[in-house]
């Protein structure tokens, strides 16, 4: 049986790359491939510099099958030879690091392992929802007048907003837990709007997380911030607060508008999943 294992900085279950790491895991088990620790084919998540050592890997090995899926600040990377097959994940990232290298390298677009599911849930029910970290996001600054102008329902789902850096007001809307992540469909389903940002690089590069495509999987209608990669996927974007009251105040009491850009969306990111992108990385395994 052929074996690999995964290289991933994600320090706890509340990190959303925790999440693809246990989905990419249950697909490639479903193929036939064993996950043992410190095996030959290796799998990194980079979203951060590269490290020295990675906790299931140990040191970075040149002689190993090195098999590398570029997600975040794709800008920090370092030490791309050492890898056997890099992908990235849009045209934007592939651009930034042709320029870089000068090698177009392969694309492997964001996936999930989420659908729809229309079953109406009152805990997910609201105008407006967001998932996310208590790092500053700037999407929940710029909605929060919004919300509070119109006397909004907005929900916030993520990990211990208590301490979130940003505005204290967005604590009133926290609604105590983290959403797991086979309810994401509810949420979507129930949430007239559902907002998403990311990264300012990777706004800037072009390349859009996998939690927006799990978004439009599982049937959102997603707001976006301005990132150049979500006309991809015919996305809705803002690029600034009066543009998001706009988008907000025209799709909120629009339901055929909504029901229309979002079956357009998820047939966009139909054969984006986690099965997928696991058939794709493993015909690399040795």
């Amino acid at each position: 049986m052929i074996e690999y294992c995964i290289g991933s900085k994600h320090s706890s279950k509340f990190w959303y790359e925790y999440r693809i790491y246990i989905n990419l895991i249950e697909e490639l088990e479903k193929l036939g491939f064993k996950y043992q620790s410190n095996s030959k084919n290796r799998i990194y998540f980079l979203g951060w510099p590269l490290s020295a050592s990675y906790k299931e890997i140990g040191p970075i090995d040149k002689s190993a099958n090195n098999i590398a899926l570029s997600f975040s600040h794709a800008d920090r990377y370092s030490n791309i030879e050492l890898f056997n097959k890099f992908y990235v994940f849009s045209q934007g990232m592939q651009k930034f690091f042709h320029q870089k290298t000068g090698v177009n390298y392969e694309i492997l677009r964001p996936f999930s392992s989420l659908t729809t599911n229309e079953t109406e849930d009152e805990r997910y029910r609201c105008d407006i929802a967001f998932v996310g970290n208590i790092r500053t996001r700037q999407i929940v600054e710029d909605v929060l007048p919004v919300v509070e102008k119109l006397n909004l329902d907005f929900k916030i789902f993520g990990y211990d907003w208590t301490h979130y850096r940003g505005n204290p007001r967005a604590i009133k809307f926290w609604q105590g837990d983290v959403i797991p992540y086979k309810d994401i469909p509810l949420m979507s389903h129930n949430a007239k709007i559902v907002l998403v940002d990311h990264h300012e690089s990777m706004n800037i590069m072009g390349c859009v997380s996998h939690k927006y495509v799990d978004l439009l999987a599982s049937g959102a209608f997603v707001i976006s911030d301005s990132n150049n990669d979500a006309s991809t996927y015919n996305g809705i974007i803002y690029k600034n607060k009066e543009q998001l009251y706009e988008l907000i105040t025209r799709y909120l009491n629009d339901e055929k508008a909504r029901l229309h850009q979002k079956s357009k969306q998820n047939t966009i990111v139909k054969s984006q999943t986690t099965e997928s992108a696991a058939q794709t990385i493993s015909r690399n395994f040795k």
